[in-house]
């Protein structure tokens, strides 16, 4: 998006729209055993209005999962693992591309 510096309204809408909250800190509570509730917008089809859980796991979701793990050897199909011929193969030309010296 783009905005012109005289564009104030739509500057101000844009920065107020960045700027919020993933979730509205109103439907948060915490109970006497420190358990986070989260009040649902809509109620689930079962009923469900609110969410307990512990605060660990609330920072777990929020923060959302994290980058996939890289692949390590035993991931890698068999021909190409480092004890195998193409994946010396491989090493090597890796190496090579890099101009490292052996």
């Amino acid at each position: 998006m783009r905005w012109r510096a005289d564009q104030r309204k739509e500057l101000e809408h844009l920065c107020r729209y960045i700027t919020r909250p993933a979730i509205a800190n109103e439907r948060f509570k915490r109970n006497r055993a420190g358990q986070v509730v989260l009040q649902l917008k809509s109620p689930y089809k079962d009923g469900t209005t609110h969410i307990v859980m512990e605060p660990l796991e609330f920072m777990e979701r929020l923060a959302g999962p994290g980058a996939p793990a890289a692949p390590t050897s035993d991931s890698l199909p068999w021909r190409f693992r480092s004890g195998s011929l193409a994946g010396r193969r491989l090493a090597l030309n890796r190496v090579e591309r890099l101009g490292i010296l052996i």
